[in-house]
């Protein structure tokens, strides 16, 4: 069984579809499956080699600095304000004080801008 591959949209087609883009070439649907396990397991990126056939990229190493988990920070504070306000429930506003202060205090509980677990926002 076979499956298409286009390397200028990145994109697998099953064959079925109209109007295929002029680039497609088959491969193997175990080639593909194959490649799938490796996308999804080792959290790698779909790129193409000098040959146009689909392979598996690591993802490229993104380094924080304190400003950028600032600004998230303060956005995911933003995002909750409303949790705050006079006529919520106590109720709320009690399962989100927890997750606010632990926001407040990511730049004290973590040496590393890289290494910042966020709180999982209350349900």
């Amino acid at each position: 069984m076979y499956t298409y591959f286009s390397p200028s949209l990145l994109r697998f087609y099953s064959g079925k579809e109209n109007n295929l883009p002029f680039d497609v070439f088959p491969m193997l649907e175990s080639e593909r499956e194959e490649l799938d396990r490796e996308l999804k397991l080792q959290n790698k990126l779909l790129g193409i080699d000098s040959e146009g056939r689909p392979v598996a990229l690591e993802q490229p190493k993104i380094e924080l600095t304190w400003n950028d988990q600032r600004n998230l920070r303060n956005n995911l504070l933003k995002e909750t304000d409303w949790t705050q306000l006079s006529d919520v429930s106590t109720e709320i506003k009690q399962r989100y004080l927890k997750y606010r202060q632990d926001l407040r205090d990511i730049t004290k509980t973590f040496a590393d801008p890289n290494d910042v677990v966020w709180p999982t926002i209350p349900e």
